[in-house]
């Protein structure tokens, strides 16, 4: 399986760029030191997307044959071989894959070098304001494993960049330092813009702490009965409430998602069954079936994920029938329903 996706790089002028960013991502996922010389050349690649996948792949695998290359990333010096596409930010995917990569090179190697620079890089941008920049190399920190990052994480979560505020809650989860809960706890209560919110749930999810479940039922009734405009951050976070309150699965989360669930009420009925296939529940493995093209994308694209989720096979028709319609439904819900194929079919 491994030389396969080899030698699908093997010639760049003949590949596709999906084809590409998928065997660099499988390489990453399989780990095999062979990948390494295949993956260093794809440094240099056109696309933006194809060099962040490459140095998050580079770190999974862990050789330090990878280490030049990885710096090379992480201070831009591969940006010129990567043809425009009219978004110059995305760049930075780049800087944050290569800070991905250095940290988990740190992790399997622990060469305090890769530690100081990433945390020495993250003060400086911090005292010059670069909220874009800081943003990256604070998504490689949490991947260190190291707890000395975790202030780093909680002060970044004080900024008054939102980005850099939603990048630190993530790494809040991430690292699953316990001094970081109550940072989160307060964010997922008291979070605006309703992206903070929808970051601290997906912390709180990976955390799967059951006392997390009153601050999620919290944030839950503040969105609820908030004047918040209806818009994508709010359809999202309580997406997300939902999937944390189904993976903590208390009986006090569980009972609050079947009370969705029976509300005959889309798509409160559609949440509710997210939130509980997230616990395992294969009672409303129909209800997520029947309502993949109702209502906002961010639930349908929930819905999709929550098939993926529950690991029924039989997901696979209506999920394949639902793809059509995806071009004109925002990518999250073709993204959602591709990833949850990918899941069914190694069922």
């Amino acid at each position: 399986m491994i030389l396969i996706f080899c030698r699908s790089l093997t010639n760049l002028n003949q590949v596709d760029r999906t084809t590409r960013l998928n065997a660099v991502k499988a390489l990453g996922k399989y780990g095999d030191l062979r990948a390494v010389e295949h993956l260093l050349p794809l440094a240099h690649d056109v696309r933006w997307e194809v060099q962040g996948a490459v140095a998050e792949a580079l770190g999974l695998i862990g050789d330090p044959r990878a280490l030049e290359t990885l710096y090379e990333m992480y201070y831009r010096k591969t940006y010129q071989y990567i043809e425009s596409d009219g978004a110059p930010h995305r760049f930075d995917a780049i800087v944050a894959g290569a800070a991905i990569g250095l940290a988990r090179l740190y992790r399997q190697h622990e060469n305090p070098e890769i530690f100081e620079l990433l945390v020495n890089r993250f003060h400086y941008e911090i005292a010059q304001s670069d909220d874009v920049t800081a943003a990256c190399t604070l998504q490689g920190l949490p991947y260190t494993g190291d707890r000395r990052v975790t202030p780093l994480l909680i002060q970044a979560s004080a900024s008054s960049s939102a980005w850099l505020r939603y990048c630190a809650l993530k790494a809040l989860g991430i690292l699953a330092d316990p001094d970081g809960l109550p940072t989160l706890y307060c964010a997922v209560r008291e979070g605006d813009p309703l992206s903070i919110v929808s970051a601290a749930a997906d912390a709180l999810a990976l955390f799967r702490q059951p006392e997390a479940d009153q601050p999620l039922l919290d944030g839950w009734h503040r969105i609820e009965t908030g004047s918040w405009s209806k818009d994508h951050l709010w359809c999202d976070s309580r997406v997300s409430i939902v999937r944390a309150l189904g993976i903590i699965a208390t009986p006090r989360a569980l009972r609050f998602l079947e009370q969705l669930w029976r509300s005959h009420q889309v798509p409160l009925t559609t949440l509710g069954a997210i939130g509980l296939a997230y616990s395992g529940d294969q009672q409303v493995f129909q209800t997520l079936i029947s309502n993949l093209s109702t209502g906002d994308w961010w639930t349908q694209a929930g819905a999709a994920a929550a098939l993926g989720r529950l690991g029924n096979p039989d997901a696979i028709p209506a999920l394949v029938a639902r793809l059509p319609g995806t071009e004109t439904a925002g990518t999250n819900v073709k993204d959602a329903i591709h990833a949850a194929l990918e899941q069914l079919r190694q069922v």
